[in-house]
């Protein structure tokens, strides 16, 4: 069975997370960074029909973007791929809203999107095939 124990310091304020689980245990400790909620912002109809399409990555990984009104969604090409939610907030950029991960979309020289970066566990770049 895992487990998950906070540690406090002196002050009581929480300074660890500790994980353990059969065979060890690892520990992170907390920093003073601070956690930036992003916000959404609202883009027209037109621009992010611009994003809709399928994208290859180099291990052929297809994701497929699709626009429902005024909301964006990503999945991957597949039976056991999830639709998730993603969220502009800022020119070409957007986050998932229940993942830890950005898209961010490039243009090419004529402003059309031709590909996006992706920031999941690493970087990732993949190309529109859809164009």
């Amino acid at each position: 069975m895992n487990t998950v124990l906070f540690t406090r310091d002196s002050s009581q304020r929480i300074n660890a997370l500790v994980f353990n689980e059969p065979g060890g245990s690892t520990t992170w400790q907390r920093t003073q960074k601070k956690v930036v909620k992003m916000k959404g912002v609202p883009v027209d109809t037109a621009v992010l029909e611009k994003y809709v399409g399928e994208y290859r990555f180099d291990n052929n990984f297809i994701l497929i973007i699709s626009r429902e009104g005024q909301r964006m969604f990503g999945k991957g090409a597949g039976p056991r791929q999830v639709k998730q939610e993603i969220v502009p907030y800022a020119p070409l950029q957007f986050y998932a809203k229940n993942l830890d991960a950005t898209l961010i979309f490039k243009q090419d020289q004529q402003g059309r999107v031709s590909g996006l970066v992706k920031m999941q566990n690493g970087k990732q770049e993949a190309q529109k095939i859809d164009q």
